[in-house]
């Protein structure tokens, strides 16, 4: 049987291990409300308007296990995607200065 130490510096020890893990514990609970919060906003604000609720769940179970940092740039993308400014899988029809299409649009489009 292990022994107990019962001296105030045995006390103080084993208290202060206690503490420590218990902020371990704290923090991995706050960085998980805090994944949890961002996740539930970012597929609120999705473009797509309201969504089923199975639906709801495949994204949501799908961003939690998606890295932080990951998350951030797909709120980013969906951010920039609303604002009409920018939409991905497009090519930019404007012209070159001298009239013509750039060389990569013209050799996408079978031009060259």
């Amino acid at each position: 049987m292990d022994k107990i130490d019962i001296t105030t510096q045995g006390v103080m020890k084993t208290a202060a291990s206690h503490l420590r893990k218990s902020g371990a514990e704290l923090k991995q609970h706050r960085e998980f409300m805090d994944k949890y919060a961002f996740v539930t906003e970012m597929i609120e604000s999705l473009p797509n308007g309201e969504m089923s609720g199975p639906e709801f769940i495949k994204k949501f179970s799908e961003y939690m296990n998606t890295d932080i940092e990951e998350l951030k740039v797909l709120s980013k993308a969906i951010e920039i995607t609303k604002t009409g400014e920018f939409k991905f899988g497009t090519l930019s029809d404007k012209f070159e200065d001298d009239g013509s299409t750039n060389p990569l649009i013209r050799y996408l489009l079978g031009e060259e």
